[in-house]
């Protein structure tokens, strides 16, 4: 499979995790919009996001919510830049 995510989660390209466990891997983006550009991806392969069950995308957002309150907190970021 040629899925660039998937050579990510597989470690085949390195990338900057902040946040890995069973179900998703979140890494800083290696092209940034903002500070602590973050993206989190499911380990499992999914083709689009019709594919992707209801729980992991409930997860993922959850994950989201965590990490964007870390990164606010570690880099001192104010709620205007988030």
């Amino acid at each position: 499979m040629d899925c660039v995510f998937c050579k990510i989660v597989n470690g085949d390209i390195p990338s900057s995790k902040i946040y890995e466990d069973d179900i998703v891997i979140a890494f800083l983006d290696i092209n940034p919009d903002s500070l602590g550009h973050t993206l989190i991806i499911p380990k499992h392969h999914y083709r689009d996001l019709d594919d992707i069950d209801d729980k992991t995308l409930i997860y993922i957002v959850n994950i989201a919510k965590m990490l964007k309150k870390r990164i606010k907190e570690k880099l001192d970021i104010s709620k205007a830049k988030l």
